[in-house]
């Protein structure tokens, strides 16, 4: 338990110095230092700053997507549901890129861990968004087809949105497009399952 306890305090400090500074400004005697212990003594549960940032990095991406899942059931309906699924991941994401003094380097895409981790990370998160399409009664392959275009235009949203306000704004707004638009009638959509054009339509309004 003091074990887990100290990797921890570890992890929670390495997290919030990287998100203040980046990560390879942060050193281990940085880390040690927040945690109140010897540099030594961090290198008793971690072997290097690399395996506390890999640590750090799974358990964020896993932290963010049981908020979405969390998200999903405390809210009714599916617009409301896939709305606050959306802000519980790309929302929170948005308020640390505004509020962090240097680029999150958890979605630094030009290291090659990070990226394959935030690409493990997002699979997971469009295939929550498509299993909740699909609970509400949307075919598979159009399910997948809505949950990526959210996730995609989500991403881009946020990395354009100048505050979580409009970041909601606009969300609502593209969900309510795709919604009655293409989930007509009880969320089913249409059989010819010709709506992909127009998924594309949609998005252009958030990506423009």
């Amino acid at each position: 338990m003091l074990q887990q306890t100290r990797e921890t305090q570890i992890l929670d400090a390495a997290e919030a110095l990287f998100l203040q500074s980046g990560l390879k400004r942060i050193t281990m005697d940085d880390i040690a230092e927040l945690v109140g212990v010897s540099r030594p003594a961090i290198y008793q549960y971690f072997s290097s700053k690399s395996d506390i940032a890999s640590m750090a990095l799974k358990r964020m991406h896993q932290r963010s997507l049981d908020s979405v899942w969390a998200a999903i059931r405390q809210a009714r309906g599916l617009k409301s549901q896939l709305k606050a699924a959306i802000e519980a991941r790309d929302g929170v994401f948005l308020d640390q890129r505004l509020s962090a003094p240097v680029p999150l380097w958890y979605l630094d895409m030009q290291n090659s861990w990070a990226a394959t981790e935030f690409e493990k990370s997002q699979a997971g998160y469009q295939n929550i968004l498509r299993l909740q399409l699909i609970r509400s009664r949307v075919h598979g392959d159009e399910a997948a087809i809505i949950a990526r275009l959210l996730v995609m235009s989500a991403m881009s949203l946020r990395e354009i949105a100048t505050d979580p306000e409009e970041f909601s704004s606009e969300l609502g707004s593209f969900l309510s497009i795709i919604l009655e638009k293409h989930l007509p009638a009880g969320s089913q959509t249409d059989s010819d399952g010709g709506g992909a054009a127009g998924f594309a339509d949609a998005a252009s309004r958030i990506v423009m």
